[in-house]
């Protein structure tokens, strides 16, 4: 994965890798876009998003754990 943020939001994400996901990972990548890059504010986009759906084996907590 690769991310850059911009006065506190994300200004850039994408990740790279095989991963298998049944779903475009890019709905995942905009979903994150603009957003605060603060733990609660991703938690809280990724309310109604199964991560597992993108990333194999990967879920939601495991992407926070990632990113935080």
């Amino acid at each position: 994965m690769r991310l850059s943020t911009t006065k506190g939001k994300i200004s850039a994400i994408r990740f790279y890798g095989d991963y298998f996901g049944q779903k475009d990972i890019s709905y995942l990548e905009k979903n994150l876009l603009n957003q605060p890059f603060i733990y609660e504010a991703i938690k809280e986009v990724l309310r109604d998003i199964n991560v597992s759906d993108y990333i194999f084996r990967f879920s939601n907590k495991d992407l926070l754990s990632l990113l935080f």
